[in-house]
Order: C-alpha cells, then structure tokens, then sequence
C-alpha cells in the first residue's frame, strides 16, 4: 500500500482547463458541537474547498486537524489493484489543487440535521491524467504512470459524523460508505485518514484487553498496527484516539491502523483506520465504522475502555504507567501525572487492584520536595513526605498470577525505582519488596 504523502503544489492552468463542473446549489461548511465537562467539541466539513472532507476538530481551543493541503484533513481514499497513487479517489481533491480555495473532487451534499452531519463526494484522482509518477506506483507493479484518463473519478464517498452520546462524551462515530462502479481484483482502503497539526508528535499504542499502553519508537513510523493507535502532544494535554474499526456490511477484510510523522517544512502526523479488499463489483458498496475520542491521554483512554465494553479481561485492575527523565524515575495513575512533569512515558508497568479487601494494602505516591522526588510507598505518611494519592492496592503475600514489586533505590539519593523486573534493580541498592501485583 502506498500511502499518500503530503506534498504542496501550485494549481496549473491546465488543471483548471480539465476540471469539470456538475450543477447544483454552493453548499455552505457545515459544523456539529456536542458538550464535554468544561468545553465543547466542535466538528465542521468542508464545502467547496475541500469537498466535504473533516477540515476542522476542535476542543478545548485546539485545533487537531491539519489542512496545509488537500491530501490531509480528516478524509477517505482507496486505491486499487496495487496502483498506489496511481489510482487513487481522494475525497478532498487533487495533489495538484495544492493551498486552491477550490476542489477538483465535487460535493454533491453537505448536510445537518438532529446534530449528525451528512456529505456525499464524487472523489477526484490524485493525480493529473496520465501523470508520470517517476517511479513505480506500488512495490506490486511496474507501472509508473496514473492510470486513469480524467480529472474526477466515478468513486462516490458518503459520510455520516456524529457524537457517541452520554457514555463517551468526548467520542465521534464515524461511518464511511464508498460506491464502487467497476470491477476490480482488490482494494487498499483509507476507510478514515487523519491528519494532525504539528505539535501532534506522540505516538501511543494501546490494549484494551489488558490495558497496556506502551510508547511508538519513531523508526517504527508507518507500521501496521493492531491496537488503539493514540496520537498525543508530549505532554498529553491533547491527543487523539481510534476506538475501533469495523466493516458495516459483508465478511471481515484484513484491517489495521497505519501511522506516520512526516518531518520536513510542512510536517504532520498522520493515522489511517485501513482494510484490504479483494474482488470488488461493480454497483457494490464498501461500509466501515472508524469512531474516534479526542482530549487528554486519560480521557481518550477511558474512551477506548468505555468503547471496548466488556471486552476487558483485566477491567478490575488499575494500570500504573511508568516515567523517566534524567535520573529520575515516576510511576503515576495518569499520563498527565508524568507527561506535563516533563517525564518521558516509557510503558505500563503493572497493575493494582482498584478496591481494598482482606489481605491487600495500599500504594501510594509520594513527593519529597527537598530533593523533587516523586516515590511509592506502602505507609500512610509516606516516610515523612507529602501524599499525593493512592495509586491502588496490592497484594501482601504472592498468590496465583501475581509478580514481586520491587523498590530499589539510587545512589544519588534522588531515584527510587518501582519495578517487576528484578534485574532493572542492578546499579541500584534494593530496599524492599513493597508487595505482589498483577504484571
């Protein structure tokens, strides 16, 4: 699969002369709301310029989508028979429409009622005509030129964006239906692809089956990915989740979200909710869900269990995140806790129980300022230090499925680390088993 790339490029003349035009009434961006605690998420599509691809999702006074040009947003796309960009029905226009006020793709409508907004897209190659790519279109084929002979291709995208309602307050359910009107041998599907500003540069991948949350290197950029995918700004203030992806008609296709950050003078970071297709028939339709939660890290991550219902198999169990920077560890209940510390997230450690019962104790945080050191503890007073809370609760004597929790402390006095792993301890002085949790 060849994923788009964003690219900036100036609208021809020539271009102009092979756009064409269908009748009908200029619709007028349209925009859905809903509350949420202290703020209210704002959606709006585009009309004219960007066809009715998602140009804006903001909260909280951010903006999360990128709209440099019109390969980004939030919109749908697919490509076929291994052809990459070469034949490739993009919703919000061309690559050639570059920063254009207008679409090569055509809006054929733009709808709100009731709150759920509705667009439906006859979707424009992204490339020109017969453009020549300069390289093979796919790593499948040797073809290396568009293979499509018009502006605007016969795709047609339908949209339908509302809100996920009371229980996930912060959710957007997304559905996506594509018209086909040929046959082909296969399909690469962008059911959904997001484009987020800049300052998106965390990637996140989570578990809700066991609620491990664990950080994306950047040489992992690009990869397929089977759990939640979260998109954060370092300090996990704002982020953006996926909260599952699923086919609305037919047998299930193979699926996965995809993931980039492109550096360079317009960087942005880019998911895509995707499934591979084959045997696609003419008059048929292509229908998937791809709802998504937006806000801290925390509040995307209660979104993500919510969604999952009660697919948890450890949902009475409280995942304890760990952080480090320099010389210093962090264990914390929330990303925030260690992300807006200046801490970087290094993965779930363990987890506690979330409740006290007979032959359990709690664990909690503690902060020293003399020395600005956060450290858990199993006394109440926490040694003479300040409580910040309790993290949870945790075995006092080893049963089925519970793993020692080590302490061990640094030399410097100043990093006491939490850990299952008794080997992480080497270099440090051990102090203690604090109690057993689950791993």
């Amino acid at each position: 699969m060849a994923l788009k790339r964003p690219r900036i490029a100036a609208l021809s003349l020539s271009f102009l002369f092979l756009t064409s035009a269908e009748p009908g009434p200029e619709p007028q961006d349209a925009t859905i709301s809903s509350k949420v605690i202290d703020s209210a998420i704002v959606v709006t599509a585009s009309s004219s310029r960007f066809a009715g691809a998602i140009i804006s999702i903001k909260f909280r006074g951010v903006e999360y989508v990128d709209l440099a040009d019109h390969g980004r947003q939030v919109q749908s796309a697919l490509q076929v028979d291994n052809l990459g960009e070469c034949f490739n029905p993009t919703e919000a226009g061309s690559r050639a429409d570059g920063t254009a006020k207008t679409s090569s793709s055509v809006l054929k409508t733009l709808s709100v009622k009731e709150n759920v907004m509705v667009s439906k897209t006859r979707a424009a190659f992204w490339l020109r005509p017969r453009e020549d790519y300069k390289q093979p279109c796919s790593a499948y084929t040797k073809q290396s030129a568009a293979q499509h002979s018009t502006v605007l291709s016969d795709y047609v995208i339908e949209r339908k964006t509302s809100f996920l309602g009371p229980t996930i307050p912060n959710g957007i359910n997304i559905e996506t239906r594509f018209q086909i009107p040929e046959d082909r041998n296969s399909a690469s599907v962008e059911a959904l692809t997001g484009y987020l500003t800049p300052k998106f540069t965390t990637f996140l991948a989570y578990d809700p089956a066991t609620r491990n949350l664990k950080r994306l290197r950047a040489d992992q950029t690009g990869r397929y990915l089977q759990e939640q995918l979260i998109i954060a700004q370092p300090n996990g203030a704002h982020a953006m989740g996926l909260l599952g992806r699923r086919q609305l008609e037919g047998a299930p296709r193979p699926s996965a979200y995809v993931y980039f950050y492109f550096k360079g003078k317009f960087p942005t970071a880019k998911w895509s909710c995707w499934f591979g297709e084959d045997r696609l028939k003419s008059g048929s339709t292509l229908a998937y869900a791809c709802p998504l939660a937006v806000g801290t890290v925390d509040e995307v991550l209660g979104a993500i269990d919510a969604f999952a219902k009660g697919a948890n198999t450890v949902a009475n169990s409280v995942p304890l995140l760990r952080f480090y920077k320099p010389k210093k560890h962090l264990i914390a209940r929330s990303f925030a806790s260690g992300a807006s510390r200046g801490y970087e997230f290094e993965g779930t450690g363990f987890h506690l129980l979330p409740q006290a019962a007979k032959g359990l104790q709690p664990l909690f945080q503690c902060y020293r300022r003399a020395n600005d050191t956060y450290f858990a503890s199993t006394q109440e007073k926490c040694e003479g230090a300040r409580k910040i809370e309790t993290l949870g609760y945790l075995a006092t004597e080893m049963q089925p499925g519970l793993i020692p929790l080590y302490r061990f402390l640094h030399r410097n006095k100043t990093d006491i680390l939490v850990t299952t792993d008794r080997n992480e301890g080497k270099g440090y002085a051990r102090e203690a088993v604090l109690g057993f949790v689950k791993p």
